[in-house]
């Protein structure tokens, strides 16, 4: 197990052939490769929260926020609300 300050360092272990880590695939770094049908367990999902105090427009900055983070639930949400208001 390496314990390293940043995912930089923890990427170049992994690219000296040191070992294999867990990365976001837009985030790998371009001389490594992805490794998807591995012998490993599968990874837990990853969970987030984004928790805006109320005011103006941080609605709508919220709804940006998801967009960008989860386009198709979005999508799928911003439907359902406008269904909800007819």
């Amino acid at each position: 197990m390496l314990d390293a300050p940043s995912s930089t360092s923890i990427a170049a272990a992994a690219a000296a052939g040191l070992g294999v880590y867990a990365a976001i695939a837009r985030l790998l770094p371009r001389d490594l490769a992805a490794w998807h049908d591995t012998p490993l367990p599968p990874l837990p999902a990853i969970e987030c929260g984004i928790y805006l105090r109320e005011g103006p427009d941080l609605e709508s900055l919220a709804d940006a926020v998801a967009g960008a983070l989860r386009p198709n639930d979005a999508a799928s949400s911003a439907s359902a609300a406008k269904s909800a208001q007819r």
